[in-house]
C-alpha cells in the first residue's frame, strides 16, 4: 500500500478567520496515485506556483549472495561464498561485511570484482571473533545480505 502525504494548507489561527472572506491558500496538493502498466507509480503535486508529476520506479536489485563460509587459516581467515542464484551475471562486484559483534554494525572492509567469490581477511586479531556477510552490487544498487558466518584464529 502507497499512502502519500496528505495535502496541506495555511492555517490561521480562528480568532483572525473573517468568514466569508478568508480561504485556505494550498501549501502543498497530492493527487491520486496511480500505476501505470509497466509497473511505474505517478501523481500530481501542486504548490502556490506550480504543478508537477511525480513518478517513482522500481529498481530491481540483484539477488543475496548465500552459503557465506569463513574458515581459519591460522594467520587470516578466508571468506567465501556462492553467487546469487538469478541474475548473477547482472552482478559487477560484492562487498564483504564484517563485525566483532553478532548485533553489531557491518562495515565494509572490501570489495571484489564480481568473478572472484573469495576474500582473505588478514586485519584479524588471534582470540577475537569475527562476523561477516557478503552483499551483491550491480549498477542499480545493492543486493541484501548473505547470511552470517563467524570466524576466529
Amino acid at each position: 500500500m502507497f499512502n502519500l502525504p496528505i495535502s496541506e494548507y495555511e492555517t490561521k489561527p480562528s480568532d483572525s478567520i473573517k468568514y466569508p472572506t478568508w480561504s485556505p491558500k494550498i501549501i502543498v496538493e497530492y493527487g491520486e496515485p496511480f500505476v501505470s502498466h509497466n509497473g511505474n507509480l505517478y501523481c500530481w503535486k501542486r504548490t502556490p506556483n506550480k504543478y508537477s508529476i511525480l513518478k517513482w520506479v522500481w529498481v530491481e536489485s540483484p539477488d543475496s549472495p548465500h552459503s557465506l563460509n569463513v574458515i581459519d587459516t591460522k594467520s587470516s581467515l578466508s571468506i567465501t561464498w556462492e553467487a546469487p542464484n538469478q541474475d548473477a551475471d547482472k552482478v559487477t562486484e560484492y562487498e564483504v561485511g564484517r563485525s566483532v559483534d553478532i548485533c553489531g554494525e557491518f562495515k565494509a572492509i572490501n570489495q571484489t570484482k564480481k568473478s572472484i567469490l573469495r576474500y582473505i581477511d588478514e586485519d584479524v586479531n588471534v582470540g577475537e571473533t569475527y562476523y561477516y556477510k557478503v552483499r551483491a552490487i550491480k549498477s542499480s544498487g545493492y543486493s541484501g545480505y548473505s547470511n552470517k558466518a563467524v570466524g576466529k584464529l
